[in-house]
Formats: structure tokens, sequence, C-alpha cells
């Protein structure tokens, strides 16, 4: 009697058990299937960003001279040629997917950014500002050529060690600078004699 129902129950519980391990794999080669989807359409972002922020450091190196003039003078909001470069600049930073690659270029798009800052506060040996972007364009071009090329990305350059070292010097000097002239100004008002006259009676 037993073995009227033990045939259907073994079958029933293999079909179940099947789909449960079927359904598992399907779903595991789905996602897998998804992570790759996505990663593929990542890597084509960001090699599209790339080729793009190619072409800004060329235009910013050509007309590096005025990268340095509105960097000095730019009114707020202005949207030269100069600002549209920089912005695509950046804006490629966040798309690349190897992260040292991704790192370099964004001190480059800092630099190049502050370069006054880095000029004027930071150690360094550039004859000038405008030098000092023209080598940041130099070195991100050759980055991103890597990148592109899907060659390893590289430790930073000697080069791009000396811009790091200018750009974080610029900022801390500045800062300390700006933190002296508080100290300052904040002495000199606690040195102001109360000169309000006495109210009359």
């Amino acid at each position: 009697m037993a073995w009227e129902w033990l045939a259907p129950t073994g079958t029933l519980l293999g079909t179940v058990v099947g789909g449960l391990i079927g359904g598992g794999y399907a779903r595991g080669t789905q996602k897998r299937q998804h992570r790759f989807d996505r990663r593929k359409a990542v890597d084509e972002q960001g090699r599209e960003k790339a080729t793009e922020a190619v072409a800004a450091l060329r235009f910013l190196q050509r007309h590096n001279d005025e990268v340095v003039n509105w960097s000095m003078s730019a009114p707020p909001g202005d949207l030269s040629d100069t600002q549209e470069q920089l912005d695509r600049l950046g804006q490629a930073v966040v798309f690349l997917t190897d992260d040292q690659a991704r790192s370099q270029v964004e001190l480059v798009h800092n630099v190049i950014t502050d370069n006054f800052v880095a000029d004027r506060f930071g150690r360094h040996d550039y004859a000038s500002a405008a030098v000092m972007v023209w080598v940041a364009c130099r070195e991100g071009l050759e980055v991103l050529g890597r990148y592109l090329r899907d060659e390893p990305s590289q430790p930073p350059s000697e080069q791009l060690q000396k811009l790091r070292t200018a750009y974080d010097s610029g900022h801390d000097e500045m800062a300390r600078q700006h933190e002296e002239w508080e100290q300052e100004r904040t002495q000199k008002t606690a040195r102001k004699p109360d000169v309000t006259p006495p109210e009359k009676s």
C-alpha cells in the first residue's frame, strides 16, 4: 500500500528540488549576465568620456595662456570655451573605471583649474603657471592614452608627483596665510577701544 503513493511523492519531490536547483542556477546566470552587461556599458561610457577628455586636454594645452588668464579673471558663470573644456575633463573623471587613472586625471583637472594657487603658493620649479598647465595636459594625455589602449595603469610619473606637490603645498600655504590674516583681523578688532559716547542723562 505504501508503494502506491511512494512513486508520485518521489516524482513530486524530484520536481520541486530540481526546480529549486534549476531556478537558482538560472537566477545566478541571469545575475552574472546582468553584471557583465552593466560593466560593459560602464566601460563603454568610460571610454567615450575618456575620448572627450583627450580632446579637452588638447584644447587646454594649445590655449594654456588663455587657461591661466581665465582662472585669474573669469567672471562667475562665464561659459567660455575654456570652462566648457574644463567641465568636459572634470565629467570624465567619474566615469573612468581604473582607480589609478581616475586619481591621476583628477589631479590633472585640479592643477589646471587651480593653477593660480599651485603656481603662486605651491612649491615647484615651473617657469610659469602656463608651463605648469601645459605639463599637466601632457601628463593627462599620457594617462588617458594608456587607458584607451587598455594598457595597465602606471604609478604617478615624476611630473605628476611634482604637480601633486605644487597643488597640495599651494593649498596648504594659502590656508596658512588665510588663517594668519584671520588671526590678525581678530586681534585688531579686539584691540580697538570702545569709543561709544556716554549716554546723556
